[in-house]
């Protein structure tokens, strides 16, 4: 069957541009043609005020980044995200994911936002005349929140076809499969990020319309994993989601009915569960082995330190034999120097001339 080619633009993590590749081998009925993909954005930062000074930044005044990341600081900066997507996108189909939305933002003067990233922490020279007050999204005013959240509808509704929104519910991860198989965990946890993504897709979903737009849930179980092309991070996971969320995508263009579609998901979703449960098996089977291997390294060194012991003991003793031996051996040598010298043969002759004179009379 000849595949369908589709536009896509995508405003996510790089979650969702990673199922292009890292799940390119997923069965799929579509090419891809992605068009735009906007990373690190954030309504919460994109909605705020413009600042006159920021507002005149060039990709040139950018000390580093990319072109590509270059855009996504001066869209930051100008708060343009949408005009670079145009006006009409009713035949591209848009994915989103919320993980972005749980970053930390900076506020400048007034009630300017910057959503903080590594790009930007690279580029703070431009910030180098503002105060900066650090914010957790979760503290944010409500009424902030909801009001961006608001405009971010606003604007996709303008533009795209609902039934071509597809939600990918993507979360952070608080484990990884290491390199050698072991099952590991991060050293933060991400359950505020999580709770606050949760918010967002919740709150996203309703004013979009349940009904209308896909909505891919994250399979349980998934782990991040130390063999990521772009590293170890709780968003960077295994191929097996990759795989997944490329597959659920794919159904999500197929124009199924809702209800077929959602039994296709499950039992995709099912799938991926089902391979992630042999990560921890396999883990949880080399962290047996790997323990029964030091307790017989354990019993053996215990071993090897008794057998050395043993072996300082019977030395030990050897000596001392050796010593007693030769102690007794100069006896004996002294007794038989004692009988062979002259007095001690007088006095043999003396005590035995009695002895015979007193038996003969």
């Amino acid at each position: 069957m000849e595949k369908k080619t589709v536009n896509v633009d995508l405003i996510s993590s790089c979650i969702c541009r990673d199922a292009f590749e890292i799940g390119k081998r997923a069965l799929s009925r579509h090419s891809y043609k992605i068009d735009i993909f906007f990373q690190s954005t954030s309504p919460f930062s994109i909605y705020s005020p413009v600042d006159e000074g920021l507002s005149r930044v060039e990709a040139e005044d950018l000390t580093y980044g990319s072109p590509w990341e270059r855009r996504l600081i001066l869209a930051e900066l100008r708060k343009n995200l949408f005009e670079r997507f145009g006006n009409d996108k009713r035949d591209s189909f848009l994915l989103l994911d919320c993980t972005d939305l749980s970053r930390s933002v900076y506020k400048l003067k007034g009630d300017v936002y910057l959503l903080q990233t590594f790009v930007l922490e690279q580029n703070k020279s431009i910030l180098r005349d503002y105060q900066l007050e650090k914010i957790d999204p979760w503290d944010l005013p409500r009424e902030l929140l909801e009001a961006k959240l608001d405009s971010f509808v606003s604007d996709i509704k303008q533009r795209y076809d609902l039934n071509r929104v597809i939600m990918c519910e993507a979360y952070y991860v608080d484990k990884y499969a290491s390199r050698d198989g072991h099952i590991k965990s991060f050293s933060n946890t991400s359950e505020k990020l999580n709770d606050f993504a949760s918010f967002c897709y919740e709150y996203l979903e309703n004013a979009l319309g349940k009904e209308q737009i896909h909505i891919i849930p994250m399979p349980k179980g998934v782990l991040g994993s130390e063999l990521h092309k772009w590293g170890n991070s709780p968003r960077h996971f295994c191929p097996e989601y990759y795989q997944y969320l490329l597959s659920a995508i794919d159904c999500c263009m197929c124009d199924y009915d809702r209800q077929d579609e959602e039994q296709m998901l499950s039992a995709l979703r099912a799938d991926c569960e089902s391979a992630f449960e042999k990560y921890y098996k396999t883990g949880e089977l080399i962290a047996q082995l790997e323990a029964q291997e030091k307790a017989h390294l354990k019993e053996l060194t215990s071993l090897k330190e008794k057998l050395k012991n043993a072996e300082a003991a019977l030395k030990k003793t050897t000596l001392l034999l050796n010593s007693e031996k030769a102690r007794a051996q100069g006896l004996v040598k002294e007794i038989e120097d004692i009988k062979s010298s002259k007095s001690y043969k007088i006095g043999r002759f003396v005590t035995y001339i009695p002895r015979k004179i007193t038996k003969r009379g």
